[in-house]
C-alpha cells in the first residue's frame, strides 16, 4: 500500500527527502514506484549507479537483450506468461535501452 501524502506535507514546501527502494524482479515494482513519484511530485529524482556499472550496461546493453530474447523463447509457453517477464518495461517491452 502507498503512503497518503497531503499537500501540507509536499517535499517542496517542507523540504524534506524521500528514499525510494524498490525489490528486484517485483511485477507491480515498475508502476508502485511511478505512482509514488506522482504522488509525490519531486523536484529532483537521482538514481544510484556507480561510473562502472553505467559503462558496463552501455557496453554490453545489446548483446544481453539479444541473449535474453533467445532465452525466453526457449521457455514453456506457460512460463513465458510469467508476472515478471509482463511487467511495463519488462522483457515484453524490450528496446534499445537508453542510458545516459
Amino acid at each position: 500500500m502507498l503512503p497518503e501524502i497531503s499537500p501540507s506535507r509536499s517535499p517542496q514546501i517542507r523540504g524534506e527527502i524521500f528514499l525510494i527502494g524498490v525489490v528486484h524482479g517485483d511485477p507491480m515494482g515498475y508502476e508502485r514506484a511511478w505512482t509514488l513519484l506522482n504522488r509525490l511530485q519531486p523536484r529532483i529524482v537521482t538514481v544510484e549507479i556507480s561510473r562502472y556499472s553505467l559503462a558496463y550496461r552501455r557496453r554490453h546493453t545489446e548483446t544481453w537483450q539479444r541473449q535474453f530474447a533467445a532465452a525466453r523463447q526457449q521457455l514453456p509457453a506457460v512460463a513465458r506468461q510469467h508476472p515478471a517477464l509482463q511487467r511495463p518495461g519488462g522483457a515484453d517491452h524490450l528496446g534499445p535501452l537508453k542510458l545516459g
